[in-house]
């Protein structure tokens, strides 16, 4: 987990970016869901996710859990070859936050394989916060 300050507002603010091991999966070796779990500790501000094209188009649901087992955030049916990102406040019912204070699991689960010849498909996903 990476940790940079930023000095911008005259105070120091402590920000963290914490990213999943790339998944992937390759044509003819199965579409089933792969799990991380990741440290990150503090709050979550902004959730990125890209997903890479390949020849059978499947789409791609991503789950994020607390250590309780509580869904922090999940999107289905995310298209192949987009990228998406997330502001926490764009998709909380009220203004808030999410705060970890003991890791998240990251689930993602491809709704079939990469298809075409050679193909691979790839999902990124990184949490960045304070």
């Amino acid at each position: 987990m990476a940790t940079y300050y930023n000095f911008s507002d005259g105070a120091k603010s402590r920000a963290w970016r914490s990213s999943i091991t790339q998944m992937t999966w390759a044509t003819g070796a199965g579409h089933a869901a792969q799990t991380e779990t990741i440290a990150a500790n503090g709050e979550i501000k902004m959730i990125c996710i890209r997903i890479s094209s390949v020849t059978a188009n499947p789409t791609v649901t991503t789950a994020i859990t607390d250590a309780q087992g509580n869904a922090v955030f999940t999107i289905t049916a995310a298209a192949d070859g987009t990228n998406y990102v997330y502001m926490v406040d764009d998709f909380l019912p009220v203004d808030g936050s999410i705060i970890v204070t003991e890791g998240l699991t990251v689930s993602v689960d491809p709704s079939a394989d990469a298809g075409g010849s050679a193909q691979t498909l790839t999902v990124d996903l990184d949490l960045l916060g304070t």
